[in-house]
């Protein structure tokens, strides 16, 4: 029983630093924290042709394409996707 309340007070200790460390207590907490979050790696796809298209380009021909559905095909524009690399696209209510 003391060997595991050993090792609990261990990995306390280093959780919770005791004095002289120079981390109050919770300052661990919060300065793991404040670190800003890593950046998500910025998405970028190929249309058959090869033109590179970004995010927000995928989302402009996504809206337009809905609009020309919505429109009965008098406005916006289909979207010619045939052949694209979409790979990691985040295609979340896309029709």
């Amino acid at each position: 029983m003391s060997y595991y309340l050993s090792i609990f007070i261990v990995a306390l200790s280093m959780i919770f630093p005791l004095g002289g460390t120079g981390l109050q207590s919770g300052q661990f907490f919060n300065s793991a924290l404040a670190q800003p979050p890593p950046a998500e790696p910025v998405w970028t796809g190929k249309k058959a042709d090869g033109t590179v298209i970004t995010e927000d380009d995928l989302a402009r021909i996504l809206a337009s394409h809905k609009k020309w559905l919505e429109t009965d095909k008098k406005e916006g524009e289909k979207a010619d996707l045939i052949g694209a690399y979409l790979s990691g696209a985040d295609l979340t209510g896309a029709t």
